[in-house]
């Protein structure tokens, strides 16, 4: 039998180390740089009130901080679940940035014909 501890992405087979990856890859990096993108256009708006919130009170930081704070958080959930649910907080994020990367990608196509 294999030991693992607790909220180690060390080890184990469901993937979830790649999986965190692959979520700060889409959510995290994916979101802030094509959000970055949108943002420098002058007919593109944050349309979500928290980001839209962080982005007029601290700039572009602030939404930085913001993700931070929600993979922090998300983080300590995961932790504290048990296998084999736990691997679906990393997918849902990976599932959430994908959309969100799309979603942006296709609003900057649309702004640039």
């Amino acid at each position: 039998m294999e030991s693992r501890s607790r909220g180690s992405l060390a080890g184990g087979r469901d993937g979830t180390p790649r999986l965190w990856l692959a979520a700060v890859a889409t959510f995290g990096v994916g979101d802030l740089l094509t959000t970055g993108v949108d943002l420098s256009h002058p007919r593109i708006a944050e349309s979500s009130p928290v980001p839209e919130l962080f982005l007029r009170q601290h700039g572009f930081t602030g939404l930085v901080g913001l993700k931070v704070l929600v993979f922090g958080t998300l983080f300590a959930l995961w932790t504290r679940l048990p296998e084999p649910h736990r691997v679906g907080v990393p997918l849902a994020i990976v599932l959430v940035g994908v959309v969100v990367v799309v979603w942006n990608t296709l609003v900057i196509a649309a702004v640039a014909v």
